[in-house]
């Protein structure tokens, strides 16, 4: 019984692990389309700025918290890395959608 609960906090934490390490793909990608997209003469560079900051600082939360998660995954602390994974991305999507701006 045991042995069945770690194989699933073990397979838990892998597909956590790869959702997060999307998600900080993603919002890399956001913040240089959005940089890239508003590419204006007509829009001031601190606006563009202003616009897709919070994609990247998100991005860089992701991917500290995933090396960190990754650790205590090799270390065979499969509860941790879950626990880190749900709190960071509980994190972004609070952050992204009503504390960054």
């Amino acid at each position: 019984m045991i042995h069945l609960m770690v194989s699933n906090q073990k397979k838990i934490s892998k597909i956590l692990l790869v959702i997060l390490l999307a998600s900080a793909a993603l919002n890399v990608s956001r913040y240089f389309i959005i940089k890239f997209q508003l590419l204006s003469p007509l829009i001031p560079s601190g606006e563009i700025l202003l616009i897709s900051e919070p994609y990247l600082f998100a991005a860089l939360i992701n991917i500290f918290a995933s090396i960190i998660a990754l650790v205590s995954y090799f270390y065979s602390r499969f509860l941790v890395a879950i626990i880190i994974c749900f709190i960071i991305l509980g994190w972004q999507f609070y952050y992204l959608h009503w504390g960054a701006y």
